[in-house]
């Protein structure tokens, strides 16, 4: 369908589903084309939905830039030696060949509030797999000047998984995605999981609830999929913005060994 942007297609072994520009192919499967299938493989076909609306997810406005927050990512050695590495473009990260295996790459994240505002930040690993992983929490206040490592200063470690390596993918994309705030929202209502995984319950929607401020209002709007509605009570407006940056994760098969 042109303009599609999820596409589905039943087989005989299963239904195919993928999301428009994913770089390889049919990826997420629900197997066997039986009644019983069809609702989970509308549930996965919503979780990737869910993932594109997080993907995308934009201010409507500029009042705070996008580079409010900054996003510094530094690869790590073997011996813990960083490098701070251009965000600009696609990050890459390469596994590398250490006393006769392939070790994956450790990086590290920071994060430099370089406006005169106290923001509330959230970020999130998207991972191809459709997931969506809160890094900092629920999120994290950020006072003008204020530098944190994600994580504690433990370094990340980039993975390519076994499933797909084996099946011939060779490099996976990672988006951090960073959402910045003059209000506290929670950043565990996106988190969901890799397909072919259900989506994690414990987020799940569970009926209207209030909500905090105009950015969870349009947090919740995403898990549910809703038409726009107003919370009750008391809602404040809040001002955001956000920002991504784009990691490749490489994992070279041994007939690519040099």
């Amino acid at each position: 369908m042109h303009g599609a942007a999820l596409f589905l297609r039943a087989g005989p072994d299963g239904y195919e589903m993928r999301r428009a520009g994913d770089p390889y192919g049919l990826i997420h499967t629900v197997p066997q084309v039986m009644a019983w299938n069809v609702q989970l493989a509308v549930q996965r076909l919503e979780h990737i939905a869910r993932w594109t609306q997080i993907l995308t997810l934009a201010s409507p406005n500029n009042l705070i830039p996008s580079d409010a927050v900054r996003i510094i990512l530094s690869r790590v050695s073997a011996a813990g030696k960083e490098e701070p590495v251009d965000t600009t473009g696609v990050v890459r990260l390469e596994y590398e060949l250490r006393d006769g295996k392939w070790r994956p790459p450790a990086f590290r994240i920071n994060l430099t509030n370089t406006s005169s505002l106290t923001l509330f930040c959230m970020l999130f690993d998207l991972t191809e797999g459709k997931a969506v992983q809160p890094l900092l929490g629920r999120g994290v206040w950020l006072e003008p000047g204020q530098e944190i490592a994600v994580g504690e200063g433990r370094p990340l470690i980039a993975h390519l998984p076994d499933d797909l390596w084996e099946l011939g993918i060779t490099q996976v994309r990672d988006t951090i995605k960073l959402i910045v705030s003059t209000g506290e929202s929670d950043a565990n209502l996106l988190a969901q999981e890799d397909l072919p995984m259900r989506p994690n319950r414990e987020t799940a929607y569970q009926g209207p609830r209030r909500t905090n401020n105009t950015l969870e209002r349009l947090m919740r709007r995403v898990i549910t999929r809703s038409v726009a509605r107003r919370g009750g009570g008391e809602e404040a407006i809040v001002y955001w913005n956000s920002a991504e940056v784009t990691t490749l994760t490489v994992r070279l098969r041994p007939d690519n060994e040099l």
